[in-house]
């Protein structure tokens, strides 16, 4: 009997050392899991942070960025606003003290991309064409100058005469 007492004993003892392993080593997965968790969760809302940092970065360029493409989209002349561009040659032309009469504008296409052409003459002084020159290099829209020639008048009449044309590159139908 006391040997059966033993071995139950001892039985008992080696299921409860069993058990112990088992709840210790089932504590310090579970511990193990949640400080993985724990870590992964910290992560998570670090990218989180990061991508709402992101985004307000984001945001703050675009608005810095609206200016920009506002006027980018104004220099873009449409089909409708050629009367307007032709105005404003015009009054440029005007204001160097040159008489500018345009002779055609023709749709042309270069590449894959129509461009409006110009084609122009004026009269006025050598000084004012080339102020009016320097004046179409600077207007806020994409063009190349083709042509500029200028030339003296006849003898006898002063001041000068020529002709331009104008590739409007920013240009949309």
């Amino acid at each position: 009997m006391k040997k059966e007492k033993l071995t139950q004993t001892v039985l008992v003892l080696g299921a409860c050392a069993l058990l112990s392993l088992g709840v210790v080593f089932g504590v310090g997965y579970t511990t193990t899991k949640l400080f993985q968790d724990k870590a992964d969760l910290l992560a998570s809302i670090a990218r989180e942070q990061e991508r709402e940092t992101d985004l307000i970065r984001l945001k703050k360029d675009l608005a810095q960025a609206l200016p920009e493409l506002e006027k980018l989209d104004a220099a873009f002349v449409t089909k409708d606003e050629v009367p307007q561009f032709l105005s404003l040659i015009e009054e440029t032309a005007s204001r160097r003290g040159l008489e500018l009469a345009v002779e055609s504008l023709d749709t042309v296409l270069v590449g894959e991309k129509k461009q409006l052409k110009v084609n122009a003459t004026f009269r006025g002084s050598f000084k004012g064409a080339h102020a009016f020159l320097s004046d179409l290099e600077n207007l806020p829209y994409v063009l190349t100058i083709g042509t500029f020639e200028s030339q003296v008048l006849s003898e006898g009449v002063s001041g000068w005469s020529g002709r331009v044309i104008l590739f409007l590159k920013s240009y949309e139908e």
